[in-house]
């Protein structure tokens, strides 16, 4: 005859606790990267603080958040893109393309709101162009953002005559980006804003979700009637605008453009999208991550600064964090060499 407990244990509350100890467990797993960057910022935290007083400050931290905010907004939209399964390495010769424009509009007389409409226009043209010879001529992803890299950034010294253009004094664009409404950078509060959407888009539309299928399987996705495409268009485009946005904040940060802005950033911001837990090969990742993985190299940007390391040992920390990026990304999706 069965006791009680037995009873109780075999009966529906037991079977509860077992289904809430498996989502639990699964909450767990499908979140070890975020749990990972989280503990990586306190450990760095805590290192910092002892190795300069001044690193854990609210001074500082707006500081970071600001220093890394630009770089974190084209990081959204290319975590569109790259969950989607593509690249684009041509998002730096946007942002200084766009800054560029813009300061040549606003120096001849056009309006701030009109300037800073046409520069962001013209990111999305770059992304409408990028995505026509992916989408519709079928080049590899890597090899049409590296040429639309090359084309753009070249394209700026050809205009330019490699000549930085300043803004004109009496310009309001430098406001956008050094305002502090509350004591908050202006570009931090556009960050979290972008974020927020960028999330939204990605968890609780139907574009969002089409942008997980097409990167997990293309195929299984143009079989069911998915217009494929389409989708990677947009997500080009979105990325493209954003790209152009955080070209209008980097020249109103600085007052004034060059063709050798954002030079180099584009690998800094796919590190923080691949540290973030965003797969090369697509399919996966969050724009979560891709905050926290921004804000890991921000915080080893500014901590290393503070500490006095010199600015060529940051250039090889930064590379060992690209490279430790993309070995947790095999490691995630299990490389060829793990799969043998």
């Amino acid at each position: 005859m069965q006791s009680a407990v037995d009873v109780v244990e075999s009966g529906p509350l037991a079977r509860e606790v077992g289904r809430r100890s498996l989502r639990l467990r699964w909450w767990v797993l499908s979140r070890l990267n975020v749990i990972g960057l989280v503990l990586t910022l306190v450990a760095m935290g805590v290192l910092f603080t002892a190795l300069s007083p001044y690193f854990l400050t609210v001074k500082n931290l707006l500081n970071i958040g600001r220093a890394v905010s630009i770089r974190g907004i084209v990081a959204a939209g290319l975590t569109l893109v790259m969950i989607s399964g593509g690249i684009d390495l041509s998002i730096g010769s946007n942002m200084a393309a766009t800054g560029m424009l813009i300061a040549y509009m606003l120096r001849a007389g056009w309006p701030t709101p009109l300037a800073v409409a046409g520069g962001v226009a013209f990111g999305a043209v770059l992304g409408l162009i990028t995505s026509f010879f992916v989408t519709k001529v079928g080049i590899n992803p890597l090899i049409t953002t590296l040429g639309m890299m090359s084309i753009v950034r070249g394209m700026g010294y050809v205009v330019s005559g490699g000549i930085s253009v300043q803004l004109p004094g009496n310009s309001v664009l430098p406001l956008l980006a050094r305002g502090r409404p509350f004591g908050i950078p202006n570009p931090l509060i556009m960050w979290v804003g972008v974020g927020v959407l960028c999330h939204l888009l990605l968890q609780y539309t139907r574009f969002g979700q089409y942008i997980f299928s097409i990167g997990g399987n293309e195929a299984a996705c143009r079989v069911a009637g998915v217009q494929v495409n389409r989708v990677k268009v947009r997500a080009y485009v979105l990325c493209a605008i954003l790209a152009g946005f955080g070209g209008v904040l980097l020249t109103s940060l600085g007052g004034g453009a060059s063709p050798t802005n954002a030079m180099g950033s584009e690998l800094d911001i796919i590190a923080s999208v691949v540290l973030g837990g965003v797969s090369l090969s697509g399919g996966s990742g969050s724009i979560l991550g891709t905050v926290l993985g921004t804000l890991v190299l921000g915080c080893v940007d500014n901590g290393l600064t503070l500490i006095g390391m010199r600015a060529y040992w940051q250039v090889v920390m930064r590379g060992g964090i690209l490279m430790l990026a993309v070995t947790l990304d095999a490691l995630r999706t299990g490389g060829p060499h793990l799969r043998r």
